[in-house]
């Protein structure tokens, strides 16, 4: 019995290491860094600027505004960031400061839409990779049945093992 305990104590450690890296690896990106989030300088790209950034899934996004300024960060498709159509948002958020999670592997549009600061490249391209966050789960099929998560299944399997 005593074995058994500490086999289960032992995987239960290597579980939670498993879960604790995935929050041990979240990064905060300062958007453009000491610039911030303005209408750039001529000089400046926020897309440059991204294009010497690793972005995973878990990431933070930080868009800090010149003080005193209020800005708005907008999540666009990239049709939408192409051409600065700022009429179908993906995700709309206006204040002094934002901050962004990133929760999905992929491509991710962002611009300003005050004015013509997109047109004057106040806007954001950057590519995360990584396994989602969270997604949903799955609707439920019409048939019946009982399924096994995985974490079930490995407990399982150690309790067949030990016994």
């Amino acid at each position: 019995m005593a074995s058994c305990m500490g086999c289960l104590l032992g995987c239960m450690f290597i579980v939670s290491a498993l879960l604790l890296q995935g929050t041990a690896a979240q990064t905060i990106h300062i958007v453009g860094g000491s610039l911030g989030w303005t209408v750039p300088p001529p000089n400046f790209s926020y897309d440059s600027w991204a294009a010497n950034q690793t972005f995973m899934v878990g990431n933070w996004l930080q868009f800090n505004f010149s003080s005193g300024l209020v800005h708005d960060v907008t999540e666009f498709s990239k049709a939408d960031y192409e051409s600065c159509n700022n009429t179908n948002p993906i995700t709309y958020v206006v204040a002094s400061s934002v901050n962004f999670l990133i929760e999905t592997a992929g491509e991710h549009y962002y611009f300003c839409t005050f004015k013509d600061y997109c047109e004057k490249n106040m806007k954001l391209a950057i590519k995360a990779s990584g396994t989602p966050i969270w997604s949903p789960p799955p609707p439920p099929s019409s048939a019946s049945s009982l399924t096994v998560g995985g974490f079930s299944l490995l407990l399982l399997a150690i309790y067949h093992v030990v016994i």
